[in-house]
């Protein structure tokens, strides 16, 4: 199967707030890159970055060995500029994002696994309604890594991918086509934090 997209096509909507990822630009002689900080980095996805943690952050996508690309067009079919930010008919695709703080800190909120798998729980009932009794599941794919992603599949076979930032609870959705292997970004985003009780 097909190394799967982790965010095929961000560039749908413009997406509610969202803490950008605290990391560094970094560059050799094959191209950019942007590391997490925590020794990964982003990979056959898009990611928005507030490179300036000016509260603004713009939409990049990064090939499968994790470089930028600049000056092309992204295999979804969004075109890049020369910064390698994603452009819609020459303007720099934007959206405001929380300020990153010191994600070591321990006054940082941070959702656990434990409060993630609750919360999202509370979200599926309430987005959803009653699963119980339908070939519907989730789980947790990561564990303790920032972003969480958790994939779910619908009783009628169609599967999900839920990435939520650990510290925000920022969430944004994919679906997922098994046939081709690709993932593709809804319009469906929420946070959270507003489904841990």
């Amino acid at each position: 199967m097909k190394k799967r997209l982790f965010i095929a096509t961000l560039v749908i909507s413009v997406l509610a707030s969202f803490a950008a990822n605290a990391g560094t630009w970094k560059k050799n002689n094959t191209g950019w890159w942007y590391d997490y900080g925590n020794g990964t980095y982003p990979a056959s996805t898009w990611d928005w970055i507030d490179g300036n943690n000016d509260g603004v952050a713009e939409c990049y996508y990064f090939n499968k060995k994790g470089y930028l690309l600049v000056d092309t067009v992204s295999p979804d079919g969004y075109e890049v500029n020369s910064n390698g930010a994603w452009v819609d008919n020459g303007r720099v695709q934007t959206k405001n994002v929380a300020r990153t703080t010191n994600t070591n800190s321990n006054t940082t909120r941070r959702l656990t696994d434990e409060q993630a798998e609750r919360a999202f729980q509370n979200y599926l009932y309430a987005y959803l309604g009653d699963l119980h009794g339908t070939n519907s599941y989730w789980d947790n794919e990561t564990s303790g890594e920032n972003p969480i992603v958790i994939r779910f599949k619908a009783p009628t076979g169609a599967q999900s991918y839920y990435y939520i930032d650990r510290y925000s609870g920022y969430t944004y959705v994919t679906r997922y086509d098994v046939a081709e292997g690709i993932e593709t970004l809804t319009d469906r985003s929420f946070n959270l934090w507003d489904y841990l009780y």
